[in-house]
């Protein structure tokens, strides 16, 4: 009989050993050098951001000993390059999937697609939350390749319309292009490091394809996302504060649509005066006054937590508290444009009132606006179709 690796050993007759060892050598991800080049980035690896999230000791994963069904690829591939399991949030269950950045740059195998796809699917069932924490550099060559090869990392084309049964949080944590953007779009709420890239494609393969030469951070950085697009809810200055972020967003949101979102009293009175309230507020209706303020008077001390802050501030979006009880804050900011809504004002606040519907979570409109921001540049934007969308 010809002799193979799977042979049994008399020292080791149930492979008791060889399964162990396997194990640590997928915990290793790409070896020391490639996890002391992400340090050296000043960032977490893809396990200890795992580890900073999750409450201590509850993390119990999923696909440990999968790797690339390529065998030229078999035994560089630790995980796929994705590291998938649930784990706990005080106290409760999420489902969380993290790209590898030591594995061929975190680039998205088919194994890897495989996990993500499984693991969301079982989360939605069991009603998890989902969280995608990403840095990953796209589709992996040449598992692409061909129409099968790209239908492999896609959606899979029977899954319906995401329903919103579960939060979706998506983090990006270094150069996101392709997959971890694709989560990114889909989720509730997206949080950003700064000095990482979000966008489709990478500077090399525009410059390649079309002949345009961008800075990453101009084609993807914190700043366009915050001003421009507004495709980024939070920014964190670093890893370990962009998982506290992640976090506390959770504690604004139930575990899925049928609970209601989490309690939390903080001992500041529901029945307190707001007599300061009218220091705020000016007298004259032409003089400009910051409504981010108001809210955060109104709502519990220290509970309100604003989403798109930098982005068409015109109108304030924010979760808070009142009474320890969930709420969401629409409120004009006649600080900015007069508090006249425009086009990024409208996606602004569709965005919110979906999040908001889909987990029971009240809303609280705080108007003082001249109506909706008029201009040649907001028709290019297809201001009436905004308009429409958002009433």
């Amino acid at each position: 009989m010809k002799k193979t690796d799977r042979e049994v050993t008399p020292d080791d007759p149930y492979s008791l050993r060889r399964l162990a060892q396997a194990k640590d050598a997928a915990r290793a991800m790409g070896g020391p050098e490639k996890v002391a080049r992400q340090h050296q980035a000043g960032r977490l690896t893809a396990r200890e951001r795992i580890d900073v999230l999750l409450d201590d000791n509850t993390f119990h994963e999923l696909g440990l000993l999968a790797h690339s069904d390529r065998p030229a690829d078999a035994h560089s591939t630790p995980t796929d390059g994705k590291i998938t399991g649930y784990g706990e949030i005080d106290g409760r269950a999420v489902y969380v999937a993290a790209d590898d950045t030591t594995i061929k740059a975190g680039s998205y195998g088919r194994v890897a697609h495989k996990k993500a796809h499984d693991g969301i699917d079982y989360a939605i069932k069991k009603g998890f939350p989902v969280i995608n924490l990403g840095e990953a550099a796209g589709g992996r060559i040449p598992d692409i390749m061909g129409a099968p090869g790209l239908m492999s990392i896609m959606l899979p084309i029977d899954q319906p319309p995401r329903d919103r049964f579960v939060p979706y949080i998506a983090t990006i944590m270094g150069d996101c292009f392709g997959g971890p953007t694709f989560y990114a779009a889909l989720a509730d709420v997206v949080i950003q490091v700064k000095g990482s890239v979000m966008a489709v494609t990478g500077p090399a393969v525009l410059a390649a394809a079309t002949g345009e030469e961008v800075e990453p951070q101009a084609l993807g950085g914190w700043e366009l996302h915050a001003r421009i697009t507004g495709q980024v809810d939070l920014f964190a200055e670093n890893d370990t504060e962009c998982m506290a972020l992640v976090r506390k967003v959770l504690g604004y949101l139930p575990c899925n649509a049928k609970h209601l979102p989490p309690v939390i009293r903080s001992g500041d009175s529901p029945l307190r005066r707001l007599d300061d309230i009218y220091r705020l507020l000016p007298s004259s209706p032409r003089q400009g006054y910051d409504m981010r303020r108001v809210v955060k008077m109104i709502a519990d001390e220290g509970s309100v937590l604003e989403l798109k802050p930098l982005y068409d501030r015109s109108l304030m979006t924010a979760l808070a508290r009142m009474d320890g009880a969930v709420v969401g804050f629409l409120a004009n900011n006649p600080m900015f444009s007069a508090g006249a809504m425009g086009w990024g004002a409208c996606e602004k606040a569709t965005a919110f009132i979906a999040l908001c519907d889909s987990f029971h979570i009240p809303l609280i409109f705080l108007h003082d606006t001249p109506g909706f921001f008029v201009s040649k540049t907001a028709e290019e934007h297809k201001m009436p179709l905004r308009i429409m969308q958002f009433l």
